[in-house]
């Protein structure tokens, strides 16, 4: 999207993952990505950023379509533990979210513990931080798939972006998009 100009940190703390990410950044051939092996909250930027995108890690019981057997991995308390490091994540990197910045937060669940939860929390604590309910801002069709003909209709009152696979025909996810006020 910004044709190879815009400073990318890529961080992972998995050393395998960041090897699949290395090899993907170089088959695009791009030279702007520069990857990290870390824990996000021990990552210490030179500067702030306009954009971040947390993919966080979860159970991923949004493939479950895909992936039958997902369901019997999870239970209560492993949900509970996802929630816990996701929203000390989401903590962490916010921290280096730019004012009036944006901040998107992913995860293939379709678990409000990894989700809406997650934000509320998120949000009780962090006041400075806001949902960006501005559904007139993204494009009104998706031309990736057939289900899914108003991408607006997917983000609810409150602002978060939901998928199911029963209803969409397409894994399930939970994603918002949050800003810091402006100084």
């Amino acid at each position: 999207m910004t044709g190879d100009s815009a400073r990318v940190y890529a961080v992972e703390s998995s050393a395998e993952r960041l090897r699949i990410l290395q090899e993907n950044v170089r088959r695009q051939g791009l030279g702007s990505v520069k990857m990290i092996c870390s824990d996000i909250g021990e990552f210490r930027p030179p500067e702030g950023f306009h954009r971040i995108l947390l993919d966080a890690p979860c159970s991923s019981l949004g493939v479950i379509r895909r992936n039958p057997d997902v369901r019997y991995k999870h239970s209560p308390e492993v949900l509970r533990r996802f929630h816990e490091r996701q929203l000390e994540m989401l903590t962490a990197v916010s921290r280096h979210l730019l004012p009036d910045g944006i901040l998107l937060y992913s995860v293939c669940s379709t678990e409000p513990e990894e989700g809406e939860d997650v934000i509320r929390s998120f949000l009780h604590k962090e006041r400075e931080f806001f949902i960006i309910d501005d559904t007139e801002s993204l494009p009104s069709t998706c031309d990736k798939g057939p289900v899914v003909d108003n991408l607006r209709e997917l983000i609810n009152d409150e602002g978060y972006f939901r998928t199911y696979p029963h209803r969409h025909d397409m894994d399930g996810f939970f994603a918002v998009r949050l800003s810091r006020k402006g100084i």
